[in-house]
């Protein structure tokens, strides 16, 4: 809980609670209240909808014999559940940035990204890929990548450890608004942007070929990083590698490399199941790693550059944060565009705080994995009491007369 509650403290509850409040009064609810322990409750009841979760989610407060689940009706009535669940809000309306895409869900992004990259192990090797959030409605910046897991979404550019905590994650608004450096296009720009973020210090990067460039790797040389990618043919800048045809034709395990010495990036074009060029400033070829590969000419391990060694063990990052969040992913929908904006943040901070908890000395004496940490989580938050008795507040007996009266007429009145 400690952990959780490093990314999740009294702060965040707050803004939860107060913008909750706020939305529910913009709309015509002046006597809805709700306090910080009943927000526990709802996030709890959210959590436990990943690991446990129904066709419906008012199977929760059904009594029939194929669905009982005491612990949240007795925590929550149905009503009150969805009560939050219709106002629940993370930004003032009336206060929303201009030609900001994502400005209801900003308040809540951003400090999490502060407390996010506050607390992070401290590793340098660091991998920067793009991050999907599954969303099947209409809104500007949905993006559609064919071949991906989720292929429909919001798109958030990620730096994370090779573990999968996720340090910084920004939401993608279209490519208008992430070309901040155009010398070296956008994929450079969102490079240079997450870089800028972390605290001073040496870093190796590990990026793929949407991101990887000579200029850009020649700038981060110059800033003290190390960087290695994949890079695309056209990007070598008619670098004298070996063709790729000559290529196929050598034995597995063959590769051509060649190093820039005024610049000191070392291009590496290697022969695997397929033809991959990497470009880096770390490693080259030498030490020479191995790797077992099996087919019907070769059915032995075989050589493989260094600088690809070093990009398999680091790159799977943010890969390592997507899996992590997918196997216990909200499974409450709703059809609100800035849904699923919302739970993601909440799905990677009990990522976060799993990798805090796995090194930590806590861990050697109380082994959890995922599930049973976010159970842990759920079930603390599940035995916590509201004192206020917010849920069942004192019901008025009003005359059936007056019922249409009260309906037509504000409480000022």
């Amino acid at each position: 809980m400690n952990c959780f509650e490093l990314f999740f403290d009294s702060n965040v509850y707050e803004l939860l609670r107060s913008e909750t409040e706020r939305n529910a009064i913009e709309k015509g609810n002046h006597a809805f209240r709700v306090t910080t322990i009943e927000i526990k409750h709802f996030i709890g009841i959210l959590l436990m909808s990943g690991y446990n979760s129904v066709a419906r989610y008012r199977m929760y407060w059904e009594k029939s014999i194929d669905c009982n689940y005491q612990g949240i009706s007795s925590l929550m009535s149905r009503n009150r559940f969805e009560e939050l669940l219709r106002y629940f809000h993370v930004a003032d309306n009336a206060n929303l940035t201009q030609g900001d895409r994502f400005a209801k869900v900003r308040p809540l992004w951003d400090l999490l990204n502060k407390r996010w990259l506050k607390y992070y192990p401290g590793d340098r090797n660091l991998s920067i890929d793009e991050s999907m959030i599954p969303y099947y409605g209409k809104h500007g910046a949905k993006q559609h990548i064919h071949g991906k897991p989720i292929r429909f979404g919001y798109k958030t550019w990620s730096i994370c450890t090779s573990l999968g905590y996720l340090i910084h994650g920004e939401l993608y608004q279209g490519a208008s608004t992430g070309n901040t450096h155009p010398e070296f296009g956008v994929g450079g720009s969102v490079v240079l942007d997450l870089l800028s973020r972390l605290p001073p210090a040496n870093y190796t990067l590990y990026m793929d070929n949407f991101f990887t460039s000579l200029p850009l790797l020649n700038e981060l040389k110059k800033l003290g990083h190390d960087a290695t990618g994949t890079i695309r043919e056209n990007r070598v800048e008619k670098a004298p590698l070996k063709d790729k045809k000559e290529m196929k034709k050598m034995k597995i395990g063959s590769y051509h490399q060649c190093t820039d010495v005024l610049s000191g990036i070392t291009l590496v074009r290697y022969n695997d199941n397929n033809i991959v060029t990497v470009a880096s400033t770390e490693s080259g070829v030498r030490p020479i790693g191995t790797v077992k590969r099996y087919c019907n000419k070769q059915k032995k391990a075989v050589d493989q550059p260094c600088c690809i060694v070093n990009y398999n063990k680091y790159m799977g990052g943010v890969d390592r944060l997507d899996q992590n969040v997918g196997c216990y992913r909200v499974a409450i929908w709703l059809k609100r565009w800035y849904w699923q904006l919302l739970m993601f943040p909440l799905n990677v901070s009990v990522n976060n705080a799993f990798q805090l908890y796995k090194i930590s000395p806590e861990y050697k004496n109380n082994r959890h994995d995922l599930l049973s940490f976010t159970r842990y989580i759920v079930t603390t938050y599940f035995m916590l009491k509201d004192t206020t008795n917010s849920t069942s507040p004192t019901k008025i007996l009003v005359p059936k007369s007056t019922l249409a009266v009260i309906k037509r007429v504000a409480d000022s009145y």
